[in-house]
């Protein structure tokens, strides 16, 4: 029996004594049956040539759902239950998402064009497109939740989990798609004699993201055999408030992916043809890792919060095992690739000062310090944010590689990896009556400054690792005019520093229910000197962004916005490969607007955009005055003849739009 088995069965043994003491519980009846649904309908509209229901979709394996023209509807169905004074449960259902309206007979059939009857030009069954696009009821969610009476234990949960009791640097809680995904054996409890709460859980790894190259071993080119159904993850948590003023939080987690081991003769797929067979099958660990967290919260004071947090992480890969996702995929794979264990370690301090002179002026300060080897192989890939700085992205920052940008509309959050940041924020709010300031600086050191650093064969490089990465024309080929991948975090010879600079001012003016304005203005200085003895291939980025939005309430039920936002971003020595270096100048104006209608239990939204972006990419026989020439305030497309050449001139003129309709009971 393996170590993962053990613990698994020993906690579906203790479980199974709590449940024992448990009084036999009374019948359900149908006062104890809570139902709540929700009907979701999206509507993209957008002038380019794509079809579906999501802007951007899966990176890897090319789906058929995602495209910008496309209008579907998903239903969500939750049933709760209390079957008695100790036990809940509860299970929730989704339709798939993918099918568009057209889809009238979808029922998961795929069909070619090979099979269409002859003298048809194709395939017009109507029902060809596979299960992603049936929309049939998918269960999603399912728990039962048992309250023993053991005064250490307050409740055992044995299903469906969001994760959201850990923290984003150890295990992060699920992005939205996957909100009720994991499934695992969580138990709460405590001292009731002492302010001590405890959190424990067995959780089944996903067969998707946690793991080199993101899997388990499904697969990897390196097993035949790929053994999926002992990978788990344990976690616990430990909290303790000594007084009010103090609170202090430690997290861990392990996760462990094994596999047959090929040495037993036993094994499926063995390389031992000559081994004496037993009838038994060890097992091997194909990838380890492990995050520790220890948070404290102290109010010294009224007016003032502190709050500290230390965290480290392992990481350790077998290689027998598990294919090079750095040398045999290009860079791409979201863990150090070291036949040897990878320790990382991080720690921030945060202090919070709510107006401590009473004038209205509230103060921040943020130290941070994250390694260049720190990674959270399972920590939160989106929707959490663990630093304090608006950062080069508006949506977050995180201690990972694992990122989840993808499956989300254009006008959704982005979240950028934070590992190997090393600097300080400040952040200044002042109010005036109606009116907010706000003023952030943060200076950008980085600890993955390093001089030839193997991104062949140990460190991932994701490829794209230069360039400001403008989000609003993101793909997956990232390559040449829309900047570094969001996870790259590694070069193979980098001496950088950043600084960012932001200013926000939100007021309303007293006109009919009165005016929202919210406006922005940002500026980064992006400094990389690759080569320290070298300056010619030195990366200087000056990235412009200023928007204003107004946003005025109509009726009682209905709000509007509308708003501009102009960029204007220069680089000189923009990486193109290892060895081609070329200077971007880029203009972007995003004219925006939209209305928001609660009515009766209906939410109503539309929001649209027109986007007009251009750039020129100089060669390194520079034109001297290119940079000089140009303003600011110069947003919008110029005659093709005005800079570059053939190839080194692009303008994108996108009007895109996004309807949603939701009904939830």
């Amino acid at each position: 029996m393996t170590y993962a088995s053990q613990i698994g069965r020993t906690g579906l043994a203790l479980l199974a004594g709590a449940l024992a003491t448990v009084p036999a519980p009374a019948i359900a009846d149908i006062a104890n049956f809570q139902l709540d649904g929700k009907i979701y309908s999206q509507w993209l509209y957008a002038n380019d040539g794509t079809q579906g229901c999501v802007w951007l979709g899966n990176p890897a394996w090319v789906d058929n759902i995602t495209g910008s023209n496309g209008a579907c509807t998903v239903f969500s169905l939750g049933i709760r239950a209390q079957v008695s004074k100790y036990v809940k449960a509860g299970a929730r259902f989704e339709t798939r998402y993918g099918a568009t309206w057209q889809n009238w007979w979808e029922n998961g059939d795929i069909k070619y064009e090979e099979d269409a009857p002859v003298g048809y030009p194709g395939d017009t069954s109507g029902e060809s497109l596979g299960m992603n696009h049936a929309s049939y009821l998918q269960l999603r969610g399912f728990w039962i939740e048992v309250a023993p009476p053991i005064k250490t234990v307050k409740s055992v949960l044995v299903g469906s989990s969001d994760l959201g009791m850990f923290n984003p640097w150890t295990i992060g809680k699920s992005r939205y798609i996957d909100r009720d995904n994991a499934r695992g054996i969580f138990i709460q409890g405590g001292l009731s004699s002492a302010p001590v709460k405890y959190e424990a859980a067995l959780i089944a790894l996903p067969k998707l993201f946690v793991g080199p190259n993101w899997n388990i071993g499904n697969g990897d080119n390196k097993l035949a055999n790929p053994f999926i159904t002992e990978d788990w993850a344990y976690a616990a948590k430990l909290e303790v408030r000594p007084s009010s003023a103090l609170r202090m939080v430690g997290i861990a987690d392990y996760t462990r992916d094994v596999e047959f081991n090929l040495e037993d003769p036993d094994a499926p797929g063995s390389v031992n043809r000559f081994g004496i067979l037993d009838n038994a099958v060890d097992r091997i660990p194909r990838y380890q890792s492990a995050n520790t967290t220890l948070e404290v919260d102290v109010d010294p004071l009224d007016f003032l919060h502190v709050n500290a947090l230390g965290a480290l992480s392992y990481s350790l890969v077998n290689p027998d095992y598990a294919t090079n996702g750095v040398s045999d995929y290009g860079g791409f794979t979201p863990i150090v690739f070291s036949p040897g264990p990878v320790l990382g370690t991080a720690a921030k301090v945060r202090i919070d000062a709510t107006d401590p002179l009473e004038i209205g002026l509230s103060l921040q300060a943020e130290y941070f310090n994250i390694g260049s080897d720190y990674n959270a192989i399972f920590g939160s890939r989106r929707e959490a944010d663990v630093l304090l700085t608006d950062g080069f992205m508006e949506g977050g920052q995180l201690p990972t590689l694992n990122l989840a940008n993808e499956f989300m509309d254009w006008d959704s959050a982005w979240y950028e990896s934070a590992i190997g940041w090393h600097g300080v924020t400040l952040l200044a709010t002042q109010m005036f009556g109606v009116s907010q300031l706000r003023g952030e600086f943060t200076w950008l050191g980085y600890n993955t400054n390093r001089q030839n650093r193997d991104i062949d064969f140990t460190y991932p490089s994701f490829l794209y690792g230069d360039g400001y990465t403008d989000i609003d024309v993101y793909d997956y080929a990232n390559t040449r005019d829309r900047g570094r991948d969001l996870r790259a975090v590694y070069r193979r010879d980098q001496d950088r520093q950043s600084q960012i600079a932001v200013l926000w001012y939100d007021t309303v003016i007293g006109v009919g229910s009165g005016i929202d304005l919210k406006g922005k203005l940002k500026f980064i200085r992006d400094r990389d000197e690759h080569k320290p003895d070298q300056v010619f291939d030195d990366y200087k980025g000056n990235i412009w962004t200023a928007r204003a939005q107004l946003g005025y309430q109509l009726t009682n039920e209905m709000r509007g916005f509308v708003g501009n936002e102009v960029n204007y971003w220069t680089e000189l020595n923009r990486r193109y490969t290892d060895e081609t270096f070329f200077d971007y100048i880029t203009r972007k104006n995003r004219l925006f607007g939209g209305i928001e209608y609660n009515f009766g239990g209906i939410k109503l939204k539309y929001q649209a955009e027109w986007l007009m972006k251009d750039f020129d990419r100089f060669e390194l026989e520079r034109d001297a005055t290119a940079f000089s020439d140009l303003s600011p305030f110069d947003v919008f497309p110029r005659p093709f003849s005005t800079y570059g050449n053939e190839g080194h001139y692009a303008i994108w003129n996108r009007f895109r739009t996004k309807a949603s309709l939701e009904a939830a009971w």
